[in-house]
């Protein structure tokens, strides 16, 4: 008796494949250079105005 020998040129039946991996939406995450609670400075070197001295020099 032979064992039954498959055709090679007959491709194996293929099994059922599990649906497709769909990776969660990533966590909204803040800015790196700020946390939520901290509110940016104004830089005071920054300044667009001129600066402001005090009273007079003319005493």
């Amino acid at each position: 008796m032979e064992a039954a020998v498959q055709n090679p040129r007959q491709p194996e039946p293929i099994p059922p494949q599990p649906p497709p991996w769909e990776p969660e939406p990533p966590i909204g995450e803040p800015e790196p250079d700020r946390l939520p609670d901290e509110t940016p400075t104004p830089n005071p070197d920054e300044n667009p105005q001129p600066p402001q001295y005090g009273g007079s020099l003319d005493g």
